[in-house]
């Protein structure tokens, strides 16, 4: 599923894509490294919460200039001038491979102004605080996993100061969890940015769960966006996904959060996790959104593979793509409702892309460890070699990605002799979310992700 394309070769891609691009935004694929900052727990920083192999730096070690200004980002942002997409952009390049250009992210960093010492967007997510145990979800984005304590909070103090002069120049603030709402840390940045920066888009995604008058008074005193959570409108079928949450109560505060935007005209949103367990319910959450005024948004799930649409099996693909794809949408004009359709055909043509790959995909129907390491460690080389230039840092990391893979099966091997390992879908999974998932987490919750291969 990982394809490596040559500029010449996707060149009416990239032109196709540009036309639906202003101008001024053109000179670049995407604008993310030299607009926008992602603070990631532990203090790591990426581009943006899409790519999390390149690592920028760590605020306890950089301050954001330096970081802004590094050799990193100066060569990501000299790569995506040059349209080169394989530095962590995976999910834009099967975007853009599959023509599916409203699932194209970078778009999110366009019609930004060009500030040189300042970006115009942070992103937060700096804590896990939770309250859900989602069945896509792992502990790392949640602390409720009891797989994983609480991650040790960053420090105030040190995060404002790092934040000192660049509150005032931002556009945009977006914030991540956890569950926001539920973070201690952002109150305390929610206030320094409405006194100082009170024009400032306050972008929170939450899962709804949470709303009292600490929220309510802040939000009456801020610029606040809010994309709230909704994988079902099927109560029950709701519950068993976002463990935790209740429905009646969610779309309640939904509503409330709608009435406010509207009144406040900023931007209210449902975000989505399409899955095998929720896909018939894409029709009736587009429809939703449309006729409560909100915007509707797909996050593509990779991981539990068990969960994952690019997984299912091909006659379910099929059967999905074929439901889906009789949607009428006819009696629709807005321009909100055209935008939330053209994300609803976006999810069509993710399911047809996949169905296209099943069909053409080889992989061996029984394989036993030793052939799917040889495989994989194949893949690896490939992707190292893509990557890395400097012969002792590919080596080592060649090394060190197939000591982690080999480690986790070596450890199921001994600890789940009840369960076997379903090889095959750690194959189809692209090898970019692989060495992101190594790259990005602790060997606890490294372990935990790869646990979902059990059959």
């Amino acid at each position: 599923m990982r394809f490596f394309l040559s500029k010449s070769k996707t060149s009416k891609k990239f032109d196709d894509y540009n036309k639906l691009r202003a101008k001024s935004d053109r000179g670049s694929f995407c604008h993310a490294p030299s607009k926008s900052l992602y603070i990631g727990q532990n203090g790591n920083v990426f581009p943006c919460c899409y790519n999390r192999k390149i690592v920028l730096g760590n605020i306890f070690k950089n301050s954001i200039s330096e970081i802004r200004h590094g050799d990193k980002c100066l060569q990501l942002q000299k790569k995506l001038k040059e349209n080169e997409l394989d530095a962590g952009c995976i999910v834009c390049e099967q975007a853009l491979n599959q023509r599916n250009f409203h699932q194209i992210k970078a778009h999110l960093y366009d019609n930004l102004p060009n500030q040189i010492e300042f970006p115009s967007i942070l992103e937060f997510e700096i804590d896990n605080t939770c309250n859900c145990t989602c069945i896509m979800c792992t502990a790392y984005y949640s602390s409720s996993f009891l797989l994983q304590n609480k991650k040790e909070k960053l420090d105030n103090k040190f995060i404002f100061k790092q934040l000192e002069g660049f509150n005032e120049k931002l556009i945009d603030a977006k914030f991540n969890g956890g569950e926001p709402f539920l973070i201690d840390i952002y109150y305390d940045i929610w206030e320094r940015i409405i006194s100082t920066n009170p024009h400032c888009r306050i972008s929170v995604q939450t899962n709804g769960t949470v709303l009292n008058d600490k929220v309510k008074n802040l939000m009456s005193r801020g610029n606040f966006h809010i994309s709230v959570s909704i994988d079902a409108l099927n109560k029950e079928l709701f519950e068993k996904i976002r463990i935790n949450a209740y429905f009646d109560k969610v779309i309640a505060n939904f509503k409330y959060f709608r009435d406010y935007c509207l009144i406040k005209n900023t931007y209210i949103g449902i975000s989505v996790c399409p899955m095998q367990t929720n896909i018939f319910e894409i029709p009736k959450l587009t429809h939703f959104a449309i006729e409560n005024h909100a915007h509707i948004s797909f996050q593509t799930v990779w991981f539990p593979p068990s969960l994952a649409l690019w997984n299912m099996p091909l006659d379910k693909l099929e059967e999905a793509f074929l439901n889906l794809k009789k949607q009428n949408w006819e009696k629709y004009d807005t321009p909100l409702a055209l935008n939330n359709i053209e994300a609803y055909n976006s999810i069509l043509m993710q399911l047809e892309s996949w169905i296209n790959l099943r069909k053409t995909e080889i992989i061996p129907e029984y394989l036993s460890s030793q052939t799917f390491e040889e495989i994989i460690f194949k893949k690896i080389d490939s992707w190292c070699d893509n990557n890395f230039t400097n012969t002792q840092e590919n080596n080592n990391k060649k090394n060190f990605y197939k000591d982690s893979v080999s480690n986790i099966l070596n450890d199921f091997v001994s600890e789940e002799s009840n369960s076997q390992i379903d090889y095959s879908s750690i194959l189809r999974t692209p090898i970019d979310l692989i060495i992101a998932e190594i790259e990005t987490n602790n060997n606890g919750s490294l372990k935990a992700r790869f646990k979902t291969y059990l059959l």
